[in-house]
């Protein structure tokens, strides 16, 4: 790395110890006692020790960067298992979610320049949570706006009750591809996969099942129908369109 921050990162050796004895979230949601330690040795950089306590839950992290060569390599990895959203929610005072979640990352790039790190990076995230409900979110709001129609109760999306929930994405330069998105709820189940690609935006087929109530002449019937779906829009915003009609609806 000819650079003046590679000189020095090539020629000094540095240690960074950093300690966060609490991590707020929200109202009253916490991470308590991160430590991380981080090495360099020679324009090698290797993570010494992390340690991270919160929500029942066990915190990996590791990382590791080669910066005494042309293009320096990075990498890290991480992953969160058993956490309990139930009371991570309820201290943040966000919803009334609850489920126990575990994730996994990985992420590795060679770069020169900034561009780079867009271009040749590389990773994958993979979420799972399970056995929980969703209560009192904007999403299921929205998907009930979205859903209604003269004639239907689309208050069996108030609660959801649901068993899995799994997300699996894979990053390649400046695309990323949703290899599974599943949801499986007693009033609301849906799965899809798609991509999103930083000059296209989002681009996720989905099948949704409903649970809703139709009154026809007169008469309540407890009904589950399916719906053809569409992710689009971009991750900060993303859209729900339905691929036969024209309707939409923001999910956040």
């Amino acid at each position: 790395m000819q650079t003046p921050a590679g000189d020095f990162m090539i020629n000094n050796d540095i240690a960074l110890n950093i300690i966060f004895q609490k991590v707020l979230a929200g109202k009253a949601a916490r991470i308590d006692n991160c430590m991380i330690s981080l090495k360099s040795d020679k324009g090698r950089v290797r993570l010494e020790q992390f340690e991270m306590n919160g929500y029942d839950a066990r915190y990996d992290f590791d990382c590791e960067g080669y910066f005494n060569r042309d293009y320096p390599l990075f990498s890290m990895s991480g992953s969160i298992n058993s956490f309990n959203l139930g009371d991570f929610c309820r201290d943040a005072e966000i919803s009334s979610t609850t489920g126990t979640l575990s994730l996994a990352f990985d992420f590795e790039v060679n770069a020169y320049r900034l561009y780079h790190l867009l271009n040749n990076g590389r990773g994958s995230f993979n979420c799972s949570i399970r056995d929980g409900k969703i209560e009192g979110t904007d999403i299921q709001k929205n998907l009930q706006n979205f859903f209604s129609e003269p004639g239907y109760d689309m208050h069996s999306l108030d609660l959801v009750n649901y068993s899995s929930a799994d997300m699996s994405v894979k990053h390649y330069g400046r695309n990323w591809y949703v290899r599974n998105i599943d949801f499986n709820g007693d009033s609301l189940q849906f799965n899809g996969r798609g991509s999103y690609i930083l000059e296209d935006g989002l681009n996720i087929p989905m099948y949704a099942i409903v649970a809703m109530k139709v009154t026809e002449k007169g008469s309540a019937v407890n009904e589950k129908r399916g719906v053809p779906l569409v992710i689009k829009g971009t991750p900060g915003k993303p859209v729900l369109k339905h691929r036969k009609e024209q309707k939409k609806k923001s999910l956040v």
